[in-house]
C-alpha cells in the first residue's frame, strides 16, 4: 500500500516519539525509494528541444530532476502514482535522474539514469533571426504583445524582456512567437538563440 509523504511523515513522527529517534533510521517506505523514470526512454535520440519527462512514484511526493549535476526542474507526483515535467534541453547528450525531495528540503535516493542526445536542426542556416513585426523605438499599447518573428525551422531561441528570460523552439516553417505582458515605460527586448551559432537581436518599445 503506498502511502503519501505527508501521511508517511505523521506516522514517522508517532514512531519516532514511541520508540526514540534511532528506531526509525532503519525504517523503510516507498517514499524513500526514488522515482521511476519512464519517458524518454533510454538511448533515444531526438531533434524535439521540449522533452517531457514522465513516471511513476509515490503518490502527492515532490519529485526533483537533474542533468547530472544540473538542477532541471520540480514536480510532483499525482493521486495515481505518476508524474510528468516538460522542460527545455539543450543540444547535446543528456543523462537525467529524478530523486524525491524529502523534509527539510533533504533530497532523497537517485533514480536510474536516463540517458538520450538532442541533435539541432541548424544545418544549413537558410534564415536568419528575425522580428517582423515590431523595430526599435516603436510605440505600443500596454498589456499583451505579440512578438513574432522567423528563425531557421527548429532552432531554440529565447526571449529576455525585466531580467527575465523565456525559451520557445520556432516551428517547421520557422516562426515563433512571445505574448508578452508589457508595462507602461521603455521596455528593452532581447531575441538570441540558445545555441551555437549564436543570433542576437534588441529593441526597446515605448510602451503607453
Amino acid at each position: 500500500m503506498s502511502v503519501s509523504y505527508a501521511a508517511w511523515m505523521g506516522i514517522r513522527g508517532v514512531i519516532q516519539a514511541a520508540l526514540g529517534a534511532g528506531a526509525v533510521a532503519s525504517l523503510s517506505l516507498t517514499a524513500a525509494n526514488a522515482p521511476l523514470i519512464t519517458s524518454p526512454k533510454d538511448g533515444i535520440t531526438t531533434k524535439e528541444a521540449w522533452i517531457t519527462f514522465e513516471g511513476t512514484g509515490t503518490p502527492m511526493m515532490p519529485v526533483l530532476l537533474y542533468d547530472k549535476q544540473q538542477f532541471i526542474s520540480r514536480g510532483e507526483v499525482n493521486n495515481s502514482g505518476k508524474w510528468k515535467i516538460e522542460a527545455s534541453m539543450l543540444s547535446g547528450p543528456h543523462q537525467v535522474y529524478a530523486m524525491y525531495e524529502l523534509q527539510n528540503g533533504r533530497e532523497g535516493a537517485r533514480s536510474k539514469p536516463v540517458e538520450f542526445t538532442i541533435t539541432d536542426l541548424l544545418a544549413p542556416l537558410d534564415e536568419k533571426l528575425e522580428i517582423l513585426n515590431a523595430k526599435d523605438g516603436d510605440v505600443v499599447k500596454r498589456g499583451v504583445f505579440p512578438l513574432r518573428g522567423t528563425t531557421a525551422p527548429g532552432r531554440r531561441i529565447q526571449v529576455t524582456i525585466d531580467g527575465r528570460t523565456f525559451p520557445k523552439t520556432a516551428d517547421e516553417e520557422g516562426n515563433w512567437l512571445f505574448n508578452l505582458s508589457l508595462d507602461p515605460g521603455k521596455r528593452t527586448i532581447t531575441i538570441s538563440t540558445a545555441v551555437e551559432p549564436k543570433e542576437s537581436q534588441s529593441i526597446t518599445l515605448d510602451v503607453r
